[in-house]
């Protein structure tokens, strides 16, 4: 397991604030793999049409898989541009974006303690995509995977399940490794 800069070819190291996990048994760290994924048309239609008893709900309206594919590529895309207006506001020390978009996991936690989990997902209603991670510090934030949340919670689908355990594991692997969270 690796920890990354997700902008490391734009900005300086030491001045990067969004980190991504990049997996062992993984090519592309996971922000760069999901963005992969959430472009992917073939992808996306067999994890619509495994999923489609999901889309048919009331909360989406039903939604067909066509619709459904369209909206996670203009969602993948919006996020991604945020995720560079972070990391461009981060570098005026503006830290409105970041928290804005990178929220805590549990409804029920109003202050940071780092390790902080978190989620990031658009501020539009209803969004499908979701990045998962750890609020290090403040101004510091590693994102350890994602996913597209088709139910009320995580525990209702197996594929975001599998985001909390990450999450777990890679915490296990900071303590473990003495890494602190403000390195």
């Amino acid at each position: 397991m690796d920890i990354i800069p997700i902008f490391e070819k734009n900005y300086p190291r030491q001045t990067c604030i969004l980190w991504a996990v990049k997996y062992t048994k993984h090519a592309k760290d996971e922000v760069a793999r999901l963005f992969d994924l959430w472009n992917d048309i073939a992808y996306l239609r067999n994890f619509f049409k495994e999923n489609e008893s999901d889309l048919m709900r009331d909360f989406w309206q039903p939604m067909t898989i066509n619709q459904a594919i369209s909206k996670t590529i203009r969602e993948a895309t919006l996020l991604e541009e945020r995720l560079i207006e972070i990391e461009d506001s981060a570098q005026e020390n503006n830290l409105l974006f970041l928290n804005e978009l990178f929220q805590p996991l549990s409804k029920n936690e109003y202050h940071c303690k780092p390790p902080q989990k978190v989620k990031g997902k658009m501020p539009d209603k209803n969004p499908f995509l979701r990045f998962y991670g750890l609020r290090l510090d403040e101004d510091q934030l590693l994102i350890t995977g994602g996913g597209i949340k088709l139910t009320d919670t995580m525990q209702g689908s197996q594929h975001l399940k599998d985001e909390l355990s990450k999450i777990e594991m890679v915490k296990t692997y900071l303590k473990e490794n003495q890494i602190s969270y403000n390195e």
